[in-house]
């Protein structure tokens, strides 16, 4: 017998692999696709995309992203992209379906684990900052590494930072990230690592 995934606000769990996939994004496509391309329909849009861990957080960038520059280029709300910020929006909700193909693994732990780490990658570019967390298990002879939070913001035009303090600012946001799902799977804080590329 097929099962059907269980569903909560977005997330759906497929009982039959034990993993979680996102669900409901052809309702969201279908909607997206009804709606005139607008700054108001971009804002509708990107945040109806439920993530609440941050894991495809490089897709829903690209929609801020796209968001922001409706704003550098001062639209009205409901006025018409400009060609190049539609063929942009157009490319986003055609990529928007692919979110249902996800699979990620409920168990994200070694049962016989003898070193267990939070492990935090920051970076910022002159377009946006993110950070991904990952959970880093190990026994004896293997490692298991899941992702298990993301997060992400776009650079304002008017911020004049360099991207070494964009960085700076990635590691601070990266660390939030890192002790709220140390706290949330019981690591102690001495077991968080931060990783940076910045010089």
């Amino acid at each position: 017998e097929k099962l059907s995934p269980a569903k909560a606000l977005g997330i759906g769990w497929r009982e039959d692999k034990d993993e979680f996939c996102y669900k409901g994004i052809e309702k969201l496509v279908t909607f997206a696709k009804s709606l005139t391309p607008s700054k108001r329909t971009i804002l509708s849009v990107i945040p109806r995309v439920y993530d609440i861990q941050g894991l495809v957080h490089p897709f829903i960038v690209q929609g801020k992203l796209l968001l922001r520059d409706c704003w550098m280029k001062k639209l009205d709300w409901d006025d018409s992209l400009p060609s190049d910020l539609a063929e942009r929006w157009d490319l986003w909700l055609s990529q928007l379906p692919l979110l249902a193909q996800i699979r990620i693994p409920r168990n994200i732990w070694l049962s016989n684990s003898i070193s267990v780490t939070i492990e935090a990658f920051p970076d910022a570019c002159e377009l946006a900052i993110a950070s991904v967390v990952y959970l880093r298990c190990q026994d004896n002879d293997q490692v298991l590494c899941n992702i298990v939070g993301a997060a992400s913001r776009v650079k304002n035009y008017s911020e004049t930072a360099t991207i070494a303090r964009l960085e700076l600012i990635g590691m601070m946001e990266a660390s939030f990230v890192a002790a709220s799902r140390a706290s949330a799977l019981n690591i102690p804080k001495e077991r968080i690592y931060l990783y940076t590329d910045s010089r």
